[in-house]
């Protein structure tokens, strides 16, 4: 996108959008936005979120330039462009694009660009956080990520940190450890913790070489529940 400050020079806005969310997750706005300057734009959104799967463009020319193929290229994302004069195959981007227009840069005379990134981001940031969505379930994009994406991350994090904990442990032991652990991430324990938690559990139960595995000395999860709040408290 592209409008003029008061004094006429122009500038350039360029959003990025989440498909999946409908979030707008940057709108960055210069008086020019080269190859190089989307490329950092985009690893800091990742920095936040991790690699798209794909990427879906129009083909400006600082979207066809080297620096974006060796982007796409050395994170391994699939980067889409439309076909040309076929705006609606980016359907949801071309409609956030209309609407940001009607209702900020048609309303607003900008003095100089700082007042344009301000207004801009302000904008932003009351379509993420005050506009529900009927795709979303009557939810703001806000909202659906806080209830969809960051329990899917955090369950991807701590079903690694399980994995760090639970190393070694074989038999009744583990089964008893795995479902301890995941009983007690529902309740919002730090997924760091996990691994120092399982290794208190499984020198509290099954002996310092994890080799004591008989279903009599593993007791029920709420005794395990009790123990690991002592545990915590102590350390």
């Amino acid at each position: 996108m592209s409008d003029s400050l008061s004094c006429g020079r122009r500038f350039r806005i360029l959003n990025i959008i989440d498909d999946f969310s409908r979030e707008c997750l940057a709108a960055v706005v210069d008086t020019s936005l080269s190859g190089e300057r989307v490329a950092r734009e985009l690893d800091r959104i990742a920095d936040m979120r991790a690699y798209p799967c794909m990427v879906v463009r129009d083909n400006g020319t600082e979207l066809i330039s080297n620096a974006i193929l060796k982007w796409q290229e050395d994170r391994k994302v699939d980067w889409h462009y439309i076909a040309p004069g076929k705006p609606m195959q980016n359907g949801f981007v071309e409609s956030f694009n209309g609407r940001m227009r009607d209702e900020c840069l048609n309303e607003h005379l900008f003095d100089n660009l700082r007042h344009a990134r301000n207004l801009v981001a302000a904008w932003r940031i009351d379509f993420n956080h005050r506009r529900p969505h009927s795709n979303l379930a009557q939810m703001t994009p806000a909202e659906y990520v806080k209830f969809t994406l960051v329990p899917l991350a955090r369950s991807q994090r701590a079903g690694a940190a399980r994995d760090i904990g639970l190393a070694g442990v074989e038999g009744e032991m583990r089964s008893f450890l795995e479902a301890v652990l995941a009983a007690y991430e529902i309740h919002g324990v730090d997924e760091l913790a996990l691994p120092k938690i399982s290794d208190f559990l499984r020198v509290r139960y099954g002996g310092t070489n994890g080799a004591k595995n008989a279903l009599g000395a593993i007791p029920d999860i709420k005794r395990a529940f009790m123990d690991i709040q002592t545990y915590i408290y102590a350390n």
